[in-house]
């Protein structure tokens, strides 16, 4: 918050010759947000010190570390720190001491500056105005420091914790029985960093496996709750891990996630509560059900039957199909290839036996059609239908 500070001063030196002189609060800025202010330029040449003040309803309540030995400060050269709890309304404003001279020209037409003396009294100077720009950041913890720098990390460390980035491969649709094996680089970003016991948590499909910087990581319970925890030791600022997921046979969509944290006592840095997750679009076995139809009738001895390859997925349809009897005894057998999203009509000759059998009455026959294009995934339907000559 605040106004840009000027390269150089646009307005005359203003004095306070005893004590600290405070702006009124209405030439202060207006606090946007609730919060704590972390850091403050000013474009201060004062001759001994400035520093920032907080005004709550028209008083004077608080004043932030001073700049005690930063005399001479040019415009934007110095960002001094603090920990100054502020409110929304809350105004802030530059007080000083001794000869202030890097102020900027009032706006036209604006009323003279008027500040308040240590003794009480006030002093007015026109055409002047003390820029300053603050930084906020968030204070959920309530510890009156700011969440984003100046929190202290529980990894272990000091000062605040470190954020990471994490750049993922992209391994693009998949197919029910695919394996995939999906590449993860996690780099620490900063400001913070895990001195010691770091960790990669990875969770995957079932019977996932992971390694990282090519070191195999232990896998803990199975199934849904299949955990692989990665140790990685020290993350610096800058360190980038690769993680290494592989997984087989999937059969439905699914999804891998990862999170950064450390041990003694087991916590999570990033990215919080719930693990950052890249799912894995593989299609459910419904959607790739072919469809089928039976005729109702021989056509010069041949049963047609029409079949559906299914748009969903990414390749055409290879299938079986066997035409039987609701006996089970197998009549005739072939095998297509049906283009994705296409209909076909199969025709399959039937055996003089069933001919036969029509004469007598209408048997019931069935089509198996199986795909045979997906890995180790037994995917079939069958239709029946009451067959006439």
């Amino acid at each position: 918050m605040g106004a840009a500070l000027p390269a150089a001063p646009t307005g005359p030196p203003i004095s306070c010759p005893y004590g600290e002189c405070v702006p009124l609060a209405e030439f202060g800025e207006v606090v946007p947000v609730d919060g704590v202010v972390t850091s403050w330029q000013t474009s201060t040449s004062a001759s001994n010190a400035a520093s920032l003040v907080r005004v709550r309803a028209g008083e004077v309540a608080e004043s932030a570390r001073r700049t005690d030995g930063h005399s001479g400060v040019g415009a934007g050269s110095e960002v001094i720190p603090v920990s100054l709890r502020v409110r929304a309304g809350d105004r802030l404003t530059v007080g000083f001491s001794g000869t202030f001279t890097g102020t900027t020209a009032s706006p036209a037409g604006a009323p003279a500056l008027v500040w308040r003396t240590a003794d009480g009294g006030e002093e007015v100077q026109a055409d002047a105005r003390v820029a300053m720009v603050a930084v906020i950041e968030p204070d959920a913890d309530g510890d009156g420091k700011g969440d984003e720098t100046q929190d202290e990390c529980p990894s272990g460390g000091t000062g605040p914790c470190p954020t990471f980035s994490v750049v993922a491969d992209d391994v693009g649709p998949l197919m029910p029985g695919d394996g995939v094996t999906r590449t993860f680089r996690v780099t620490n970003t900063g400001p913070g960093l895990i001195p010691e016991s770091g960790w990669v948590a990875v969770r995957g499909p079932q019977g996932a496996t992971a390694t990282a910087d090519g070191r195999a990581c232990p896998r803990r319970g199975s199934g849904g709750s299949l955990l692989i925890l990665c140790d990685v030791g020290r993350v610096g600022v800058g360190r980038t891990m690769t993680v290494v997921v592989s997984a087989s046979g999937l059969r439905a969509p699914a999804a891998m996630a990862l999170s950064v944290g450390y041990r003694a006592p087991m916590t999570t840095l990033w990215p919080g509560p719930v693990a950052q997750s890249y799912p894995l679009a593989v299609p459910t076995l419904a959607s790739l059900r072919p469809t089928v139809r039976v005729a109702r009738r021989l056509e010069r001895g041949r049963l047609s039957t029409r079949i559906s390859c299914p748009v969903a997925g990414t390749q055409d349809c290879r299938v079986g199909v066997l035409a039987r009897l609701a006996t089970g005894t197998p009549l005739a057998r072939t095998t297509r290839r049906i283009q994705r999203g296409k209909t076909v009509s199969v025709r399959l000759r039937m055996p003089a036996s069933l001919r036969a059998k029509l004469r007598r009455k209408a048997p019931r026959v069935g089509v198996t059609v199986t795909r045979t294009d997906l890995r180790d995934v037994n995917l079939r339907v069958a239709s029946f239908a009451r067959v006439t000559r």
